[in-house]
């Protein structure tokens, strides 16, 4: 059952596009450093980038790569400011 207490404020929120779902235009910069090998062109979806990730940093390497673009692209003051601007629910 939904708890009555949490639901008395309601929800103002912000999308963080590029953030946890990671796709062209918020996430360019990762993007552009990972072209297609054979043909040097960006790709248009997460699952290419991955494959691409995984096919020429290795499984390790592209974990630490998406780690380092979620620790850049938000970070805890882009947090205060969203809750300062009264929202209170990011995704």
């Amino acid at each position: 059952a939904a708890n009555p207490e949490r639901m008395a404020e309601p929800w103002r929120g912000v999308n963080l596009g590029g953030w946890l779902l990671l796709e062209p235009g918020p996430s360019d910069p990762l993007f552009g450093k990972h072209p297609e090998p054979s043909t040097g062109e960006e790709v248009r979806c997460e699952w290419s980038l991955m494959r691409i990730l995984h096919r020429t940093l290795g499984e390790a390497g592209a974990c630490e790569a998406i780690r380092r673009h979620r620790e850049a692209h938000v970070m805890a003051k882009d947090f205060h400011r969203i809750r300062g601007y009264g929202l209170n629910a990011v995704r």
